[in-house]
């Protein structure tokens, strides 16, 4: 609707009620770099990262969708790369560096070699369909 400042201060309210929700740190990171303040969307999801919780995965996949956004591509697939030599067959993560290159427009080819690895190792390949569809 518009009223950006007003979602951010709902979201920083729902963050400070619940810091340990994932929705919350997701929406005020979100809204963080929407903003334009991106280093503090970044360091908002890092610290959930460096928690190294069970998790942390799901967490480096929105970071490098954050850094992508905020205009470091590169280093958002390198994030991701990172991650899949640690878990490569994460379907979650391949689908997380699908969707980067494919709305980045970058190495498309490796997108979708990305994006039917994750529909293959998928329980619910629904994610990778789309992002596949979407590059």
């Amino acid at each position: 609707m518009g009223q950006q400042e007003k979602a951010l201060a709902d979201a920083e309210s729902a963050f400070a009620s619940n810091p340990s929700d994932a929705s919350a740190i997701g929406q005020l990171a979100q809204l963080r770099v929407d903003k334009g303040d991106t280093a503090k969307g970044l360091a908002l999801i890092q610290a959930k990262i460096d928690e190294r919780g069970k998790d942390r995965l799901d967490y480096v996949a929105s970071k490098a969708e954050l850094q992508a956004k905020g205009g470091d591509v590169p280093g958002a697939i390198a994030e991701l790369d990172t991650a899949i030599t640690e878990r490569p067959g994460l379907p979650d993560l391949l689908n997380a560096r699908c969707w980067v290159k494919g709305t980045r427009n970058v190495g498309l080819d490796g997108a979708l070699k990305d994006c039917t690895k994750a529909i293959e190792l998928a329980d619910d390949p629904s994610g990778a369909l789309d992002s596949r569809a979407m590059v």
